[in-house]
């Protein structure tokens, strides 16, 4: 089931324009503004850390329950939904697929962007399921949503290091695949085995030089088809995975 809902999701991100897509940060805000205020008076929120731990934990929770008591309804259709809903909505907020910006900055930018924005929400979905990827999602969001809030955004940021210390080493992994390999692999291999600090360092390195860009014109085609290629690729390897898992079982 995870093989198809990843498929449809990156077909309808890569595909077609939804309503849907234009809610995530609607939806997201307006549940950490209420978390925000039905907190604020609790000491044991005023811990960063544990302020996100539980934002992100709650509607996780949620999720392993719904899917547990109704997954199973209509032959599993009810669960393949569920999940085909979330991943979609943990994908972005922004679509991997077509960068907002296409100057050189914000070409690099797109390159270690795409890491949360795709690769680790299938890299944790696939792993550790739907639960995980809520999480996942809910706790980037925390980073972005509070720039004004230096110390709540430091901590979400920190644990998003975390979390995305072996997605961004995809990432990189993918981009050498599908670019330029010798490039890449000069540019990213002194960060590759580097602390969760240095992600968006390597996914720099590694994606600007696999996509051997060489002036303004080409820049744009290069990076999308580098992203396109790499999200392609690991696609690939998960469908490789879960025949093997099927076989074995």
């Amino acid at each position: 089931m995870k093989l198809f809902v990843i498929v449809l999701c990156l077909l309808s991100e890569r595909f077609l324009i939804h309503r849907l897509s234009l809610k995530r940060v609607v939806w997201t805000q307006a549940f950490l503004d209420w978390f925000d205020k039905a907190v604020k008076d609790i000491g044991f929120f005023k811990n960063d850390y544990l302020f996100t731990l539980v934002f992100a934990f709650i509607p996780a929770v949620i999720v392993m329950l719904l899917l547990f008591f109704a997954g199973s309804w209509l032959a599993g259709l009810t669960g393949l939904i569920i999940q085909l809903l979330l991943v979609y909505y943990c994908f972005g907020p922004e679509n991997a697929f077509y960068p907002k910006r296409t100057d050189n900055k914000g070409l690099t930018e797109h390159l270690v962007a795409v890491n949360s924005q795709v690769i680790a929400v299938i890299f944790w979905y696939y792993v550790a399921g739907p639960s995980a990827v809520v999480a996942y999602r809910l706790i980037s969001f925390v980073a972005s949503a509070y720039s004004q809030d230096e110390s709540k955004k430091q901590a979400a940021e920190r644990m998003m290091s975390v979390l995305d210390w072996i997605p961004a080493r995809i990432t990189a992994i993918l981009y050498l695949l599908a670019g330029n390999f010798q490039a890449g692999l000069s540019s990213g291999k002194a960060e590759f085995f580097a602390g969760p600090a240095s992600n968006a360092l390597l996914l720099k390195n590694t994606g600007s030089a696999a996509a051997s860009v060489t002036d303004d014109e080409t820049n744009m085609t290069a990076v999308t088809k580098l992203v396109g290629h790499a999200i392609l690729i690991f696609l690939f390897i998960i469908a490789v995975l879960t025949l093997v898992a099927w076989f074995n079982f």
